[in-house]
């Protein structure tokens, strides 16, 4: 989700008090769902009325900012693995949005077009996606 949500240039979510995401517990699995909602504050969609978000110092709508945390180099690797897979398949499908204008449908392919080669850095993408995992409490 956190990943996606840099794709999109989407500040406006906040997993810890389920801002604009929702969490699910899957059936029998019992594996945590996160789905989220409301992008009108990306720069994917780029309404009128988005504002940056200043409590990450964010200076433009289509900058990109990382809210999430891979603790593990493997998972990074096939997450990352797993948006290389879709780059094709995600072009495509947003340069086809017609019912946006064409200014829009220029947005979206600049913001993918950032994202992939942000992604394609390893050193960038490791430094920017991965963290050591917080200390356990005493």
């Amino acid at each position: 989700v956190a990943l996606f949500q840099y794709m999109i240039c989407n500040a406006d979510w906040d997993y810890s008090i389920l801002h604009n995401v929702k969490a699910f517990i899957s059936g029998s699995s019992r594996k945590k769902i996160i789905v989220p909602y409301d992008f009108d504050y990306s720069g994917f969609v780029y309404t009128g009325y988005a504002k940056v978000n200043l409590d990450y110092n964010q200076k433009d709508i289509n900058e990109p900012v990382f809210l999430g945390a891979f603790y593990d180099e493997t998972a990074l690797n096939k997450t990352l693995n797993l948006f290389k897979a879709k780059k094709e398949k995600i072009f495509s499908y947003c340069k086809n949005l017609n019912y946006l204008t064409k200014g829009n449908r220029r947005n979206v392919q600049t913001c993918l077009k950032s994202f992939y080669k942000s992604i394609e850095r390893k050193k960038f993408a490791k430094s920017t996606f991965l963290r050591k995992r917080p200390a356990e409490s005493m």
